[in-house]
């Protein structure tokens, strides 16, 4: 298993799996951002919304409530992989 993980981390190089994990911290705290300003403007106007509106607000609260912990994993998963580059 981790010589499986291992070739993976060779597939790119150290500074490629770093921009990955920016690139996902980027997306992790976008993925906050979009959940809190939807389930904050889904909560507030609930009463006028139509039942398409409300189940299209639902939708991407949970849409990105779920994205969260996927761009955690991957920012994670690409430091290490940066720092197995680095030390072999």
């Amino acid at each position: 298993m981790l010589d499986a993980l291992a070739s993976v981390a060779l597939f790119l190089p150290w500074w490629a799996w770093l921009l990955l994990s920016f690139a996902s911290g980027v997306g992790f705290a976008m993925g906050w951002a979009t959940a809190l300003a939807s389930l904050s403007a889904y909560g507030s106007n609930y009463r006028v919304l139509s039942a398409r509106q409300r189940r299209m607000g639902r939708g991407l609260a949970l849409l990105s409530l779920l994205a969260v912990p996927v761009f955690a994993v991957a920012g994670i998963a690409g430091l290490a992989a940066a720092a197995w580059r680095l030390s072999s």
